[in-house]
């Protein structure tokens, strides 16, 4: 049941619908030639929770109407012509209901979700899914070649500024930075929030003037708006352009790890920038 549902989620809405319409029509059928003596009612649940589920509670509810409809009408004699209207009811209603509940538990699942990826104060990835985004980004690398960058930031001074002006001015700090780096990035780059005052950055295809142009944006920005908060921070940067995947995730922290205290300790405020390709790896 776990391969089928993985397998759903990499098809599309559309193909999924008409996964979801064929089984109706073929539970109609079915409950059609077996008769009113053998009920499959319980088995029109398959679609709707299908279409709840990968498609949306729109969908659940027009599959649920679509199946109350099959089922009620599938070769059934009433004695009053008010019961077929009433058991349509009935089990619209507790179609409906299953949806709800599905849609509600998925939201739920989701948020959680959601919740377990993000860094609570800024809204970046957190440390945890952000190992996981680093790994597919160097296995896509291994696979298809492709360079990517990952940039490791660090706020110069930040202990001192909570220090003078107190945790909250820290935090939000803190937020403004993602935000910051927010504006100048793309949809497919990962900014993530380490712990403290530490982020990563990853530029999926970047060579190492794209990346350090971006890089260059993103710190003439965050330079702008500390400037104009008058907050006395700068921001430190060790970037790595690879061009040969590394050997772990580890192994990609510590490389720009070491870059950007390589520029902490000549002073602050720099950004230090290196290719790492076949022969760096001899």
């Amino acid at each position: 049941m776990q391969l089928f549902f993985e397998y759903l989620e990499k098809k599309s809405k559309g193909l999924i619908l008409c996964f979801s319409l064929f089984l109706v029509l073929f539970l109609g059928f079915l409950d059609y030639a077996t008769g009113p003596d053998l009920s499959v009612f319980i088995f029109y649940l398959i679609p709707v929770f299908i279409g709840a589920w990968f498609i949306g509670s729109v969908a659940g509810i027009g599959l649920s109407i679509l199946s109350a409809l099959a089922w009620a009408f599938a070769d059934r004699v009433y004695a009053d012509t008010l019961i077929p209207y009433w058991n349509l009811t009935i089990e619209m209603c507790f179609f409906f209901i299953a949806v709800f509940i599905l849609s509600a538990l998925k939201n739920s699942l989701e948020n959680e979700k959601q919740m377990a990826r993000t860094d609570a104060l800024t809204g970046a990835v957190n440390r945890r899914y952000f190992m996981d985004l680093a790994e597919m980004e160097i296995n896509r690398m291994r696979r298809y070649g492709h360079p990517f960058t990952a940039v490791y930031m660090d706020v110069d001074n930040f202990k001192s500024l909570n220090d003078m002006q107190g945790h909250k001015a820290g935090d939000d700090l803190l937020r403004l930075v993602v935000k910051t780096i927010w504006n100048d990035t793309r949809l497919t780059d990962i900014v993530a929030r380490l712990g403290g005052d530490e982020f990563m950055i990853i530029l999926p295809e970047t060579d190492f003037a794209t990346s350090l142009s971006a890089i260059n944006k993103i710190r003439a920005r965050l330079d702008a708006t500390v400037t104009e908060n008058k907050l006395p921070v700068t921001f430190s940067f060790g970037m790595v352009t690879f061009h040969e995947p590394p050997r772990s995730v580890d192994h990609l922290m510590q490389l720009t790890d070491n870059l950007m205290y390589k520029g902490k300790n000549q002073g602050k405020n720099m950004i230090h920038h290196e290719i790492f390709a076949a022969k760096k790896q001899a």
